[in-house]
């Protein structure tokens, strides 16, 4: 049995570990909102868990919101939703947002810079196609849509694998002219001619059948699965269910004193302007309790998810219990300690 006394919202599910052993994984998620000055305050009950993961309508479909009850994953990472927009009161065809995370010590841990682009499409000349002159920017999703990738030459059977929902792969010169650019790069680099190939941007989670992922899928072993059984016939890498970007993981554990800055994700704000938090750091109290004998278990943060519309960050908690470990008569219970901040 679960018992949650705190404002968290807490979810359990079985599943096996790296090393396939069968696992109760408990996943504690804490959600704060934050303001234009970067000041945090916890929500009165934190968003909920999600316990699969959320597709776009969209052809090919886009991944929405990232399963947050999987079993385990290596070290940190930070992903969600961001919005560019342009600065307050300024036309302008091209931005610049990034994404930081520093240490206790102000090192930096991640640090993140994309272009944003206003709309462009490819135009003839005499050297060949030339992309148009970016259209003034507006606020926009920093999402796989708009990101270099998609369908080469606009045939389902051409189709770049890293990113099946993005724009701008495989285009001949002549096919070209007219088709639409990625308005999501990173920064340090630029794309020329519809024939290169450039790098997939973005901040958002990635599905787990997209190249850069379903890599890591073992072969399905069926007659364990019929049976409810461990369903591999090999072990999981141990970041087999780290969903951000490689770009956005960190291979040490989320510490007390760790900031957050994020620039270019604010509606009417200056250019520049930059918000800075101060992340939460409150290990939740977990034990295990089967009659009189009272196990504390220790939980690891390895989940920071942004939302920049909503201006809410979610940290995810978690935990994994062996089976054995749990009898019939076992309770897990979930409390606040207010003195851990």
């Amino acid at each position: 049995m679960l018992i949650n006394e705190s404002n968290w919202q807490v979810a359990t599910s079985q599943d096996w570990d790296t090393q396939q052993n069968p696992i109760q994984v408990v996943v504690v998620k804490q959600s704060f909102e934050y303001n234009e000055q970067g000041e945090l305050s916890a929500l009165d009950s934190s968003r909920d868990i999600h316990c699969a993961d959320e597709y776009s309508e969209s052809e090919p479909p886009v991944l929405l919101s990232a399963n947050e009850l999987v079993p385990f994953k290596q070290g940190f990472e930070v992903y969600g939703a961001f919005t560019a927009y342009p600065p307050k009161g300024q036309a302008v065809r091209v931005i610049e947002t990034q994404l930081q995370l520093f240490d206790a010590q102000q090192q930096t841990l991640l640090n993140k810079t994309l272009r944003i682009t206003g709309k462009r499409v490819w135009r003839r000349s005499l050297l060949g196609p030339v992309a148009s002159e970016p259209e003034l920017l507006t606020p926009l999703a920093i999402n796989y849509q708009h990101a270099y990738g998609g369908l080469g030459n606009g045939k389902a059977s051409s189709c770049y694998a890293q990113n099946p929902a993005g724009v701008g792969y495989k285009y001949s010169n002549r096919e070209a002219i007219s088709k639409p650019l990625p308005q999501i790069e990173y920064a340090q680099s630029e794309y020329r001619k519809p024939s290169h190939q450039a790098k997939v941007a973005s901040y958002a989670p990635m599905p787990l059948h997209w190249a850069l992922r379903a890599n890591n899928v073992p072969e399905i072993d069926q007659a364990q699965l019929m049976l409810g059984e461990y369903p591999y016939k090999s072990a999981l890498v141990e970041y087999f269910y780290n969903y951000a970007p490689s770009d956005q993981r960190l291979s040490q554990a989320y510490q007390s004193g760790w900031k957050l800055k994020l620039s270019g994700f604010s509606p009417m704000q200056n250019y520049q302007f930059s918000q800075t938090l101060d992340l939460p750091y409150q290990p939740p109290q977990i034990d295990l309790i089967t009659g009189s004998e009272q196990t504390r278990l220790q939980m690891q943060c390895d989940t920071l998810v942004i939302d920049t519309q909503e201006q809410v960050i979610d940290l995810l908690w978690r935990v994994s219990i062996s089976k054995q470990k749990i009898k019939a008569n076992s309770h897990i219970l979930i409390a606040e300690e207010d003195d851990l901040i």
